[in-house]
């Protein structure tokens, strides 16, 4: 049992740099805290816009319970010399940071206390899920956490990402106390705290969205360069980025020594010294490449080949070899437009080659990336349920690695059918999510058939269904059709497809719904989401719709519906003296009545059909 203390004084660092665009949003955010006590320091790297300006008018109007501390540096100091003053100025016994083009949400400090509290109050780093945001034009993208399973030091040093990520990092002031500043030329500052806090104490993970992450040109690792940037200025700039490694190593090297001096002690000590060493040469080395001509490339690159320090970098040496050698080449590899000008030449070879071959070839790469996809365990909300979700792939990760509370169906579905005690058919199940949160909402007495047709993605079902204690879900390796038995060929990609090509695809077994409801339970609710197939589906459920199901259906309009059937066929298969439709063109926007079909969109919609 953690025994209640005394809330100490915690630090919000605001520290920015030609922020004036965003600068005003950072600051709300951190005035808007409801933690107290809090300091918070509001710092400006000689910016030659007017970020100061906006941060001292802020201040100068700000009448709320926290401590505000303005400073602007009179030169500038880069990122690790930036946060060395701040941390001057820092009074708080958790240093929080925050860049002034992010936005930390109300309550982030108050539960990165929560959890630090928790935890004993250990000298640590603390992160964060965030929320990444794009420049105009671009929505923003969902959740991008960190994994729940913080990566070591030694797992970054052989090639593993580190987990933290800088706009969600929170540390003890012990790391500075016992370190010392960091290098004046440090950039990746947040890499910096991080290793000093494995070295020192831990790393804690909060599973919470606690700040939006804003992307843009303007970036501090960011040059701001594209394809049409001259070579020299190009290449100029991979040598810096390997200078700021470089720097980057030499920090932890001399971190490292100090642990020492001060009398500590680890088993992985000697390890973490020479894989430090040999990513310092090594990035020294890449910058001599950028920056090497004529016979001196070679050197550099047998000093690259030499030092590498992790087998995946020995892969990548043919890229960077041709980076440095034939930057021209090399983006003509690298940049989307290029590649671009290929796209009628594989086009071509599609059509060339046997189509059985080039399924053959996307299976393999499938199953490649399915078998080095860092797999883990999550844990997430659910449309009101906590879930644990086994991810194996990176689409899995991309769709589930997040909360989720936009399923406006299913608040719909309860207020019909979807009852304790009832039975569901969740036809094209994915890997299960969905069928779970079925399944709690019908309960233990309830029943949920689960019908998928990708193979890899059926045996996830019954995987994540385990992880959950939930044993009323049946999970069924088959492809949903018009007509009960025989086989059908079935696109095993991540999202698969029903294929019209025999003998191409894998062949599935095929099931009707009328059937599965002689088979198991008439059901009272049927989940339709089968990539275009909808209207052969609901033609195998023609008894179904006549005792008076509730149905869900994902339409593929203009996605893949118009190869098996169409819009006006589907809505013909509810007859209107039994059903009521409704439609919602999101899927996070509520449904509403369908009183004239030509209001339905030519893209992807949602469709409910509700019994009389």
């Amino acid at each position: 049992m953690i025994i209640a203390r005394e809330k100490p004084l915690i630090t919000l660092l605001v520290v920015a740099y030609m922020h004036e665009e965003f600068i005003r949003e950072a600051v709300g955010g951190a005035f808007a805290q409801t933690y107290s006590p809090l300091e918070i320091i509001l710092s400006d790297d000689c910016s030659p816009d007017r970020t100061f300006e906006v941060m001292k008018e802020m201040a100068k109007n700000y009448s709320g319970p926290h401590r505000v501390v303005l400073n602007r540096n009179e030169k500038n100091k880069g990122p690790g010399g930036h946060v060395n003053r701040v941390m001057e100025l820092a009074k708080g016994e958790l240093v929080i940071g925050a860049e002034g083009d992010d936005l930390s949400l109300p309550d982030r400090i108050e539960k990165i206390f929560s959890a630090w509290n928790t935890a004993g109050r250990p000298v640590c780093v603390i992160c964060s899920d965030i929320l990444q945001l794009y420049a105009a034009g671009r929505p923003p993208e969902a959740a991008k956490r960190n994994p729940n399973e913080l990566t070591s030091v030694l797992e970054v040093l052989h090639g593993q990402p580190t987990s933290i990520i800088g706009c969600s990092e929170c540390w003890h002031r012990a790391l500075f106390d016992f370190f010392g500043p960091l290098r004046a030329d440090v950039v990746n500052a947040d890499s910096a705290i991080w290793f000093r806090a494995e070295l020192l104490g831990c790393a804690l993970h909060v599973p919470e969205i606690l700040v939006h992450w804003r992307q843009h040109g303007n970036n501090i690792t960011s040059f701001g360069l594209s394809s049409k940037s001259e070579v020299n200025d190009w290449l100029q700039a991979n040598a810096e980025a390997m200078r700021r490694q470089v720097t980057l190593f030499q920090n932890h090297l001399d971190d490292l020594a100090c642990f020492q001096r001060a009398g500590r002690w680890r088993p992985d000590l000697d390890a973490i010294q020479k894989q430090l060493i040999r990513w310092r040469e090594f990035s020294l080395a890449r910058r001599q490449l950028y920056l090497a001509g004529g016979i001196s490339w070679w050197r550099f690159a047998f000093r690259c080949l030499y030092s590498a320090p992790t087998t995946s970098i020995l892969r990548e040496l043919p890229k960077i070899f041709l980076k440095a050698l034939w930057p021209k080449l090399y983006w003509r590899y690298k940049d989307p437009k290029p590649k671009a000008k290929f796209e009628k030449t594989r086009s071509l070879l599609k059509r060339l080659l046997p189509p059985a071959l080039v399924y053959r070839i996307r299976q393999r790469r499938l199953k490649k990336a399915v078998k080095n996809f860092p797999k883990r365990i999550v844990e997430h909300n659910y449309f009101g349920h906590r879930l644990k979700v086994s991810l194996h792939d990176g689409m899995a990760a991309s769709w589930y690695d997040c909360d989720c509370d936009c399923k406006p169906e299913i608040g719909f579905l309860r207020n019909c059918r979807l009852k304790k005690g009832a039975t569901v058919f969740d036809i094209g199940a994915h890997q299960g999510v969905v069928a779970m949160i079925l399944s709690r909402e019908v309960g233990e007495s309830g029943l949920v058939v689960a019908v998928e047709g990708t193979r890899h993605n059926a045996s996830l079902i019954s995987e994540n269904c385990g992880l959950n204690g939930i044993g009323n879900v049946i999970a069924l390796h088959a492809v949903a059709a018009e007509k009960d038995g025989g086989r059908m060929g079935f696109n095993q990609a991540l999202n698969g497809e029903v294929s019209v090509d025999r003998g191409i695809m894998d062949e599935i077994p095929c099931v009707s719904i009328d059937a599965l409801a002689g088979r198991y339970h008439r059901p009272d609710v049927v989940y339709v989401d089968v990539e275009g197939y909808e209207c052969n589906v609901l033609r195998g459920a023609t008894e179904t719709i006549q005792r008076g199901a509730d149905f869900f259906v994902e339409v593929h309009a203009g996605v893949g519906l118009e190869r098996h059937g169409s819009v006006s066929e589907l809505l013909s298969l509810f007859p209107p003296a039994q059903y009521q439709l409704f439609w919602s063109a999101e899927e996070d926007r509520p449904f509403q009545v369908l009183d004239n079909p030509a209001h339905l969109p030519d893209s992807r919609f949602f469709l409910i059909a509700r019994s009389a």
